[in-house]
């Protein structure tokens, strides 16, 4: 009798056992399926999630080219050639196209037969001597004291000494639309852009007029001086870019 009971005791205990097995094994299968769904959604999550950053990235740094740095056309994309091919630094106006009211013109009138032809080539230099054969390989600093020179803010120019030399306003509106475009809610980059388009316009409307470049250096400096600590790189760069060479920019 007791053997029995013992019997139907482990048998009951079985059952028991294969039903626990039984409900582990669904809530194993349950809790596997949940995972992938889960790795399914976190996988979807990170791939959006990368398309935002690569969006954003878009507003936040813009891509260099030509047209807002100083990097080469040769080695910007075919987009922004195109771009560049087909916009200007200019800035809209509301005047016509062309010669303006009262504007006197200039040309130098073509002769059908002109009283002489000389073609002149010259073979050496008039200030050393030096033949000319090779002139164009090797680069004569003595004739720079008499150049007038717009370059960009590279060192090695201004260690030359030109005659009269100024930074390319080109070159620096440029690299300022690329700031303009890094962050649209500061001001600063913008109202240098301001000075340095007024600058051309004034030299545009006043080309034979001897300009007191005093005067416009002064004027920079008040945004120059303002802290850039707290905006991205590309601002602290150009600000310690001008401050060296501010005496050449006007």
């Amino acid at each position: 009798m007791p053997n029995l009971l013992f019997h139907h005791y482990l048998a009951d205990m079985l059952s028991l056992l294969q039903e626990d097995l039984q409900l582990l094994r669904e809530t194993v299968q349950s809790q596997h399926a949940e995972i992938c769904s889960l790795n399914r959604n976190i996988e979807k999550l990170r791939k959006e999630n990368k398309e935002l950053k690569q969006r954003l990235a878009k507003h936040e740094d813009p891509n260099k080219n030509s047209s807002n740095s100083s990097t080469p056309p040769s080695k910007e994309s075919l987009k922004d050639e195109i771009v560049r091919r087909t916009s200007s630094l200019k800035k809209k106006s509301d005047k016509s196209v062309g010669g303006q009211p009262g504007h006197k013109g200039v040309v130098r009138d073509l002769v059908e037969n002109p009283d002489e032809i000389i073609d002149e080539q010259a073979s050496f230099c008039t200030e050393c001597g030096e033949s000319l054969k090779d002139a164009q390989k090797v680069l004569d600093y003595t004739g720079l004291k008499n150049m007038v020179a717009v370059t960009d803010r590279h060192s090695a120019y201004f260690a030359i000494n030109f005659l009269s030399h100024q930074v390319c306003l080109a070159h620096l509106l440029r690299e300022i639309q690329y700031l303009n475009e890094l962050d649209k809610n500061q001001k600063r980059s913008k109202d240098l852009e301001n000075l340095l388009q007024e600058a051309i316009h004034y030299r545009n409307e006043h080309p034979t007029e001897i300009v007191d470049t005093q005067s416009w250096l002064d004027r920079p400096d008040s945004i120059l001086q303002q802290n850039v600590e707290h905006l991205k790189e590309g601002f602290g760069i150009l600000k310690n870019g001008l401050i060296k060479c501010r005496d050449y920019i006007f």
